[in-house]
């Protein structure tokens, strides 16, 4: 059954995206986000859904080290902290919409792991949040450490 939940999402990325890039486009909050191209927001979403199961799977590590550079991307594109982390939930929360409106026949079992399933998916959600953040922050910290000597040499 997990791996059937877990199938349903990376197999089905495209209406999720689609629903991801609707919620995106709508949503004032996501100026910056709004202005990249559809193909540049169906990519970054297929990135994240196609890859779940591997990140489900792999050391808290590895999934950081991939989160903290893509935090560092996205300060250098200059999108806004809070739009990152908003994309993220957006992604997370439309997944988890996709599996509970597929009309599967749930025995308890299967409540269960579903139930499990998005407990998984959001502890990694939070874990690929943090590490997108602290990538963020370390770019910001970087880019003032690098302006601060130019500054005091003035």
């Amino acid at each position: 059954m997990l791996s059937k939940l877990i199938n349903l999402i990376s197999d089905h990325w495209e209406v999720i995206a689609t629903r991801v890039i609707r919620q995106m486009r709508r949503n004032a909050d996501l100026l910056e986000m709004g202005k990249l191209s559809e193909q540049d927001l169906t990519e970054r979403t297929r990135e994240i859904l196609t890859q779940l199961p591997t990140w489900l799977i792999s050391s808290e590590a590895e999934v950081a080290s991939h989160y903290e550079l893509l935090g560092k991307r996205r300060s250098a594109e200059g999108i806004p902290l809070y739009e990152v982390v908003r994309a993220l939930q957006l992604i997370k929360e439309s997944a988890i919409a996709y599996i509970r409106e597929q009309g599967m026949a749930w025995s308890t079992v299967d409540l269960y792991t579903s139930e499990e399933f998005e407990h998984d998916i959001g502890r990694m959600f939070d874990k690929m949040i943090f590490s997108v953040v602290r990538g963020y922050e370390r770019s910001i910290r970087s880019a003032a450490e690098g302006v601060n000597p130019a500054a005091s040499q003035v």
